[in-house]
């Protein structure tokens, strides 16, 4: 998992061919004309999903993992509570994989957490579990999603 801020992108776009693209993407939001929901970038290589929780506390939060996307959370306003485990010590899965929907659910309740927070981001790849939206205080993000 990679923790950074908006400004320090350059650094992160060596990682994947399409991150250079999706940091692109970030820079240009205008957020008053953002809409909740899913937006293309380029197909189901790379798009976005536009939420608002606002605040609330997740009593019971669950650990996820995904095979096919990398993603990126980015904190547009607001404060989120994102937990982190690393996928090889995750032992209490919840279900099978699903593929259709790429993701896993696991239980464990021993991970890390950190606090992001406005033009913050949190980049997990296959082998990071994590708990996005442990506690969120008027927040609104964006999730991008890069198929590897």
């Amino acid at each position: 998992m990679v923790i950074d801020h908006l400004e320090n992108y350059k650094k992160q776009i060596a990682l994947h061919p399409l991150f250079d693209t999706a940091f692109q993407y970030l820079r240009s939001i205008k957020t008053a004309e953002l809409v909740e929901g899913k937006i293309e970038i380029k197909g189901d290589d790379l798009f976005a999903i536009i939420a608002s929780p606002g605040t609330l506390i997740d009593e019971n939060p669950k650990l996820e993992a995904h095979k096919v996307y990398i993603d990126i959370h980015y904190i547009i306003e607001g404060t989120e509570l994102f937990g982190w485990k690393s996928i090889s010590e995750c032992d209490q899965p919840i279900d099978s994989f699903n593929d259709e929907k790429d993701y896993i659910l696991y239980d464990n309740k021993d991970f890390s957490t950190i606090k992001l927070t406005k033009g913050s981001f949190a980049i997990v790849f296959p082998e990071d579990a994590h708990a996005p939206g442990i506690e969120t205080t008027n927040l609104k993000k964006v999730v991008l999603k890069i198929k590897i």
